[in-house]
């Protein structure tokens, strides 16, 4: 049993090596993340460690200086000029129904030849195919009808708990006719993946999407000197108790700005994701 428990305590010494304390510095929170996985709610926290006679200046400087890290995963998000996701996505629709279309060739191919059964399949590929094809022309009508926009920030990133101002410049020409005001609507939005086992035992993946938080308001748009587009002004007071964003990962936490104007025919709409982050003493106010 001694060589056994020696071996234990070896490595419980150096777990505390690992995760003590460095001689000289301290640990301050960098950031607190709730995250729900199916039924269940994690906190996660992260620290920074620091010069111990580092003052709240230099912590707050040091923040930044790691928030900015986090921001050169976009390089429109470290400009703060923010690409509409409609831009962003490209040819993606029509990409995607070209892999449809195939897929729904060899399906009928085999209902012919081999088996009629999958009639069905070819059924649910048609239905598939039909609405990435709608949304595939939609997309290209409103490149047509709309130049592409972009949200300019009055400071990158936005942070928890400060004022949000931005504008969106682009999109609508300032000759068009516009009766209504423009609705904003900035969200933050919770994606993550749920594992299960279907009834003969096969693992099944799927991705959940919830709502946390969420601010609708409309606004004036506004002709400017002599652009030749409109501008659109954003304007949001950001909650204190929301968790910042997750930069390169699909899932995690995910701002969003919508925009729209409702307008003869076709609608103008616009959808950009808002780098978010928490700052000085927010994270503090999470752990309370």
């Amino acid at each position: 049993m001694l060589p056994f428990g020696g071996v234990f305590a070896g490595m419980g010494a150096m777990v505390i090596r690992v995760f003590a304390k460095t001689p000289g510095m301290k640990r301050v929170v960098l950031n607190v993340e709730e995250f729900q996985t199916g039924r269940s709610t994690h906190r996660s926290i992260s620290y920074i460690e620091v010069d111990e006679n580092a003052s709240d200046t230099e912590i707050a400087r040091i923040k930044r200086e790691r928030i900015g890290a986090k921001l050169a995963t976009r390089p429109d998000w470290a400009e703060g000029r923010i690409a509409s996701e409609r831009r962003r996505s490209g040819n993606a629709y029509w990409y995607i129904a070209a892999a449809i279309a195939v897929l729904w060739s060899v399906s009928i191919g085999a209902a012919v030849f081999f088996d009629a059964f999958a009639w069905f399949f070819t059924a649910i590929l048609s239905l598939f195919l039909g609405i990435v094809l709608w949304l595939a022309v939609s997309n290209l009508l409103h490149r047509r009808k709309f130049s592409e926009a972009e949200l300019l920030l009055d400071s990158t990133p936005a942070l928890l708990g400060e004022t949000f101002e931005a504008e969106i410049r682009g999109g609508i020409h300032r000759d068009t006719k516009i009766s209504e005001d423009a609705e904003l609507t900035l969200t933050c939005v919770h994606s993550w993946e749920v594992r299960t086992r279907d009834s003969d035992g096969k693992s099944q993946t799927r991705t959940r999407r919830k709502t946390l938080w969420e601010d609708t308001r409309r606004v004036t748009v506004q002709r400017q000197g002599g652009r030749p587009s409109v501008t659109v002004p954003v304007r949001f007071e950001m909650p204190e108790d929301q968790p910042q964003t997750t930069p390169g990962d699909s899932h995690g936490i995910h701002w969003h700005l919508h925009a729209r104007v409702r307008l003869p025919g076709l609608d103008w709409r616009a959808e950009f994701e808002v780098p978010v982050f928490a700052l000085d003493s927010v994270e503090a106010r999470l752990l309370g």
